[in-house]
């Protein structure tokens, strides 16, 4: 949202409610960041800045079947700031933009109660605080023609000893051989405009494994067909070791209707027991009105956990907000 100038703000808030039946935990989560920067461009350098606010809560929440008194929250100041160049191509044939840039990122102290025993494997219930980091990213575009390429990574190095450190899932303390303590990387290809292929990952170097790993295809096979796949690496928990997660399916668009189909296998792991040949299947019904979209879903999924059967029936009404969201919903659910 822009403000004044190069000034700008941001954010997001998510609320959702999670439970861990092997475990006993269960809580309404709500997680928030805003933040308030500017970028100001001098020719092919520039200056950012920006400076927010980070946080999570918890409400209506149990632990190890125990309940908790109250809400929980932890909050923390988060900053950082860089300079950056951007160095341009064109031809031809097609043109190629690359954006290196260096930076630092300062975490401060979490405020609040703080987390009352939660960790649901996705990096929200236990953020980084106390943290300062020297980074270097480098972004670049390229086009060809009808293809389009994206890739960008970014490192970052502690610039004290603790920032070296970090916690295992078991409780166990890592630290790094040298001062770098992540990468991560996101890449994005289209060769075609029916075509396109998606992958990002984080990799840590203190704890020597990948945090986050995700894959990400999409084939318009006709004009009214369209094939999606997504498979996402799960890291390992306390109780748990790591697998990945696949969905594959697709959607079929009819002048106002659109049927959608796919499917979910999470292969077994460590702590977690082997589920059905296909642990998840939805089907999806949808019809496009003058501003706006009706959505009827039903989900068969098997939970290998205490071995039974969920069958979920949905309605949505979307109205109004951007057109593609409308139009393609089911993109969204496999990270397009």
């Amino acid at each position: 949202l822009g403000l004044v100038g190069p000034v700008a703000a941001g954010g997001h808030v998510r609320v959702e409610r999670l439970r861990q039946e092997l475990r006993g935990n269960e809580a309404t989560r709500t997680g928030w960041e805003g933040r308030l920067g500017a970028v100001q461009w001098a020719g092919g350098m520039a200056l950012d800045a920006s400076g927010g606010l980070r946080g999570v809560a918890w409400s209506e929440a149990r632990v190890a079947d125990v309940d908790v008194a109250g809400n929980r929250s932890t909050s923390l100041p988060l900053g950082e700031a860089g300079v950056r160049a951007r160095l341009v191509h064109t031809g031809d044939e097609g043109s190629a933009t690359l954006t290196p840039r260096l930076g630092v990122e300062l975490l401060g102290l979490g405020q609040g109660e703080g987390n009352p025993g939660f960790n649901f494997g996705d990096g929200i219930d236990n953020p980084e605080t106390d943290r300062r980091y020297a980074t270097a990213s480098l972004d670049g575009q390229l086009g060809l023609g009808g293809a389009a390429f994206s890739a960008s990574v970014t490192a970052r190095w502690g610039l004290r000893p603790i920032d070296r450190q970090a916690v295992e899932v078991d409780g166990s303390e890592r630290i790094s051989r040298s001062a770098l303590a992540d990468i991560a990387f996101s890449a994005r290809g289209s060769p075609h405009r029916n075509v396109e292929a998606v992958a990002d990952g984080t990799w840590d170097a203190r704890l020597k494994r990948w945090t986050t790993f995700d894959v990400r295809s999409r084939w318009q096979v006709a004009e009214r067909v369209e094939l999606l796949y997504n498979g996402v690496y799960v890291p390992p928990t306390a109780v748990s070791g790591d697998y990945w997660l696949h969905r594959a399916g697709g959607s079929l668009h009819l002048n106002r209707y659109r049927l959608d189909n796919w499917v979910e296998v999470r292969p077994a792991a460590d702590g977690v027991p082997d589920g059905r040949g296909i642990d998840l299947w939805h089907l999806g019904l949808a019809r496009r009105m003058v501003d706006g979209l009706a959505i009827i879903v039903y989900e068969n999924s098997y939970d290998p956990l205490d071995e039974q059967v969920d069958n979920r029936f949905s309605a949505t009404f979307v109205v109004g907000g951007a057109k593609r969201s409308k139009s393609d919903p089911v993109r969204g659910a496999f990270g397009f």
